[in-house]
């Protein structure tokens, strides 16, 4: 009894361990927000002027005045973008701690590698980071209102800054998910298990139950979505006074913030993939389905478990691409420029 009494324990620590993790994540976020706000990113001016080169946006008659001020608003833009998400990770971070306060102790009945928190990590950040942006590009508009201003010629699209193609990755993964699932159901008892962080619930054996993780996969989708839409559908920002520019570096700020999104998405979904695995692989061996030397079709859960791994790689893939998703405007990383823009000193 003693034993099962120190489980608890343990199980209460680690969950709070894990929490205040990601709670200092949050507040570091924020802080490091907050200090790129006042002080700007600590980016080299190589970097800064490769990635004008890139989208077309340096030129030899480029004053050193518009310079300033594309990096006026960039850091303005990507600092508060940052903060939002630190905002948001502390907020969900909250949220759980007090769930460990008033939900009751219960035993381990299922692989629990933290999933269900780290989902929420990952979609917190992304849709804070979105939030951040839409805000800064608010107030970046209402702060030129008094000077020139300029309408948008044509509506924009995700697809000027994303490829669709991952749109079909995210549907496939989705599929993947529900076809492991809806495969080895049958092989298993009358439950499933599903570990929401440490409390462990047991859902039926049915079309519903094993829906819930795609179902949860297709709600994670459409959030990020619709901070896309509010990404690309914010007015145009008039950063400096030739309109031309300002357009191009308003596409390269957009294309920045949506990679980022995408970025989380993408882990957060990588998450939920693996879930298969915990849920179903104690239960083959408790049916007898899996046996020592006999495990069919084991390399399908196999794949769900390193679906994380697969979208990490992918994710920092889409961090280095700084941008360019392969959408109409911002084409992929391995596409060079036209032509090459002369050596201007940033």
């Amino acid at each position: 009894m003693g034993q099962v009494h120190t489980l608890f324990i343990d199980q209460n620590i680690v969950a709070r361990v894990m929490i205040g993790s990601f709670l200092l994540l949050g507040l570091g976020a924020t802080g490091y927000g907050t200090y790129a706000l006042r002080r700007g990113f600590p980016v080299s001016p190589q970097q800064f002027q490769k990635d004008l080169i890139t989208w077309h946006i340096l030129r030899p008659d480029t004053s050193p005045q518009i310079l300033d001020d594309i990096k006026r608003c960039q850091n303005y833009l990507l600092s508060l973008s940052i903060i939002g998400g630190g905002v948001i990770i502390i907020l969900m971070t909250l949220g759980w701690f007090i769930v460990t306060l008033v939900t009751p102790d219960t035993s381990m009945s299922a692989i629990n590698n933290g999933s269900v928190l780290i989902v929420s990590v990952f979609v917190s950040l992304g849709i804070g980071m979105g939030f951040g942006a839409v805000f800064a590009a608010w107030r970046l508009r209402n702060a030129a209102r008094r000077g020139v201003t300029y309408a948008d010629l044509r509506q924009r699209r995700i697809s000027d800054y994303r490829s669709n193609a991952f749109r079909w990755l995210i549907a496939a993964m989705i599929a993947w998910t529900f076809a492991v699932l809806a495969f080895f159901a049958p092989h298993v008892e009358s439950t499933i298990p599903i570990a929401l962080f440490y409390l462990v619930i047991e859902v039926p054996n049915t079309l519903w139950g094993i829906c819930i993780v795609p179902a949860a996969m297709l709600l994670v989708f459409i959030l990020i979505e619709f901070m896309f839409s509010r990404i690309v559908g914010f007015s145009r920002l008039l950063i400096t006074s030739d309109t031309t520019l300002s357009q191009q570096v308003d596409d390269m700020l957009r294309a920045v913030v949506i990679g980022t999104v995408q970025y989380c998405e993408l882990l957060a979904l990588g998450q939920l993939a693996s879930l298969p695995f915990y849920m179903l692989s104690q239960r083959l061996w408790g049916s007898h389905y899996w046996k020592i030397g006999n495990l069919p079709y084991e390399g399908l859960l196999a794949v769900s478990l390193f679906m994380p791994v697969i979208m990490q790689l992918l994710g920092v893939g889409l961090l280095l691409a700084r941008g360019r998703l392969g959408g109409k405007l911002s084409g992929w990383p391995w596409r060079a420029a036209e032509s090459r823009q002369p050596d201007v000193r940033v």
